[in-house]
């Protein structure tokens, strides 16, 4: 072939493998196998005129990528601000428990919670709190009521005689009692509880009904004080 072709160079022809015919285009070069003509080939990257543009991944511009990683740097989670000491908002009503927040503030601070997360918690179990007050005392006044009721139907202080033997008792504590005593009353529900309302009732119908002998043998003009004076008189000997 060599031989042929400095033949033709000498003898100014050309040979016919490289002769080209007149107004005919260079023949294109053959394709890679297994790549197809005008895709690059795998491995290489986009010309200089094509970097930029077309879904390629050589596209991506270098203003591009900065974005993405000032997004990404956006996106990651601040750590949150670790305080030496907790400040708790307590609603109305409820006073801060300071040991109990002096115990809690070490565990806190291991897990890193913020003022903010120690604040959530708190808010929860004031919730949890309330509600189970309200279920108690709504167990309590049901609990009232049921008591109320059974004295009424009482067959030995209730029925049409309910209201002269509450009366009965109401005079003796008005006489005898004392305004602390009241309110232990009240605070406590004994003045709810029937076998107690059933003891004051005969308690104040025996006071209303008996003669007692004072000392100088004469009857008393006053049963009711005669016998709270004996009573009295002798808790304060003993």
């Amino acid at each position: 072939m060599a031989e042929e072709v400095v033949n033709a160079a000498a003898g100014n022809e050309a040979p016919q493998d490289v002769q080209n015919t007149e107004g005919a285009q260079p023949a294109a070069a053959p394709a890679a196998e297994g790549v197809s003509a005008g895709a690059p080939a795998e491995g290489t990257e986009n010309s200089l005129l094509t970097e930029g543009i077309g879904g390629g991944e050589g596209g991506k511009s270098e203003g591009e990528e900065g974005a993405a990683e000032k997004t990404a740097a956006k996106e990651e989670p601040s750590v949150p601000e670790v305080p030496e000491r907790y400040e708790l908002t307590m609603p109305e009503g409820w006073t801060l428990d300071e040991e109990g927040l002096a115990e809690l503030t070490p565990i806190m601070q291991e897990l890193k919670a913020s003022n903010e997360q120690v604040q959530a918690v708190a808010d929860i179990y004031i919730r949890r709190m309330s509600a189970a007050r309200e279920k108690q005392i709504a167990a309590e006044r049901e609990t009232v009521e049921n008591w109320r009721k059974e004295l009424e139907n009482d067959p030995e202080i209730g029925g049409a005689k309910y209201e002269e033997n509450l009366a009965s008792v109401k005079k003796m504590l008005v006489k005898y009692g004392s305004e602390d005593f009241y309110n232990y009353l009240d605070d406590s529900s004994l003045g709810n509880y029937p076998p107690f309302v059933k003891v004051m009732v005969k308690i104040a119908k025996e006071l209303e009904d008996d003669k007692f002998i004072p000392g100088g043998g004469a009857f008393s003009d006053d049963p009711a004080s005669a016998a709270a004076k004996m009573i009295f008189d002798k808790s304060l000997k003993d």
